[in-house]
């Protein structure tokens, strides 16, 4: 979908039914049962559901709410953050069809692996090496955090790893065109890789959510100063702006404004007398 904030505003709006829960048990392949009005009831025995889609960074704060920053449900969301927003220029080149076609062909063939009996499960196990690679890997992450969502992300993501060591490894032996006996070290590593990639992601995300939500707490004085300073400025420069005379006098006094400088959520000494808005 193009705009994942709309989907997360639906949640419950027709109904109570704990929306956000649903597919928290969808993520953990717990079995689901509905009851219709009919009296039948329909059963999914092996769940699975991928959402995918975009949003903005000014509207990521929406997706905490009700509960979700808390509940596990962000955690378990796979974010592709910018490392810097730029306009993307238009491209008069094409895509190479070769990859198009490849990448079509790799998709099917992926599908055509599920054509045998759905009620028997497959079983493929890690290569010795690579299992014991990724239990000492796993067993020497950290166990202390300063933050507690840094605590649920790393928790949602180490079940991860094991699905992209699965998915790398169908990927592998599809483009090869051999059977997938084992999960070999490379698609483990690779996994690991990932891993690192998306737990950078989420933290990320974390903290623009935080950001934004602080700010929201500023009083309306508080954000128009915050505003009107530039990124990096002085003590003088930023007493300057923040104590500008209205109506003749001043918005707000030197003191208050050294005193909002010690808010560590919003500034950052760079060196002596200067500052740099952290948000």
């Amino acid at each position: 979908m193009d705009e994942l904030n709309g989907w997360l505003k639906n949640f419950n709006r027709y109904n109570s039914s704990g929306e956000a829960e649903t597919y928290l048990s969808l993520w953990s392949g717990t079995p689901i049962t509905t009851d219709r009005a009919s009296g039948k009831s329909q059963r999914l025995s092996d769940p699975c559901l991928s959402v995918i889609g975009s949003t903005q960074i000014s509207v990521l704060k929406d997706f905490g709410k009700d509960g979700r920053s808390t509940n596990g449900f962000m955690d378990r969301l796979l974010f592709v953050y910018p490392n810097e927003e730029k306009i993307l220029r238009w491209n008069i080149e094409s895509l190479n069809k070769v990859l198009v076609d490849n990448y079509t062909t790799l998709i099917h063939n992926l599908l055509e692996l599920g054509d045998e009996d759905p009620n028997v499960s497959i079983v493929i196990p890690m290569e010795r090496e690579a299992k014991e690679f990724l239990f000492r890997w796993q067993n020497h992450r950290p166990d202390k955090f300063f933050f507690d969502f840094e605590r649920s992300i790393e928790i949602k993501l180490q079940q991860y790893v094991l699905r992209f060591a699965m998915i790398l490894e169908l990927i592998h032996s599809t483009i090869e065109n051999k059977s997938i006996n084992t999960i070999s070290m490379h698609s483990v590593m690779s996994a690991i890789k990932l891993f690192d990639y998306f737990y950078h992601n989420a933290v990320q995300v974390r903290t623009e959510i935080m950001r934004t939500n602080y700010f929201e707490t500023l009083t309306e004085g508080q954000k128009n100063i915050l505003n009107e300073l530039p990124k990096t400025f002085t003590t003088a420069e930023g007493i300057k702006i923040a104590c500008k005379l209205i109506d003749g006098k001043p918005r707000i006094s030197d003191r208050q404004f050294k005193t909002y400088l010690k808010d560590l959520k919003l500034f950052k000494r760079v060196a002596h007398g200067s500052y740099e808005k952290t948000i």
